[in-house]
């Protein structure tokens, strides 16, 4: 498993505000050793496996987010 630093990118982008500490607290890392990460700095697959789950989980929250406001806005 091998994540371009152009992909680490667009994965930073797609992350809500603390999910860095919530994927360094899961792989038992410091958040700094996932900023390297993102930076391209080093490779871990335990991090980047956790970065794609917190993907998949922003992108549930992101439907619920919108389908409750799709509620509010009715």
């Amino acid at each position: 498993m091998f994540t371009s630093k152009e992909e680490r990118k667009e994965m930073q982008q797609r992350l809500f505000r603390g999910d860095k500490s919530r994927i360094a607290t899961a792989c038992g890392v410091s958040r700094a050793s996932v900023s390297h990460w993102f930076a391209g700095k080093f490779n871990s697959p335990k991090i980047e496996t956790a970065v794609k789950v917190m993907l998949v989980e922003n992108k549930k929250r992101r439907r619920a987010m919108q389908s409750r406001l799709q509620k509010l806005l009715r």
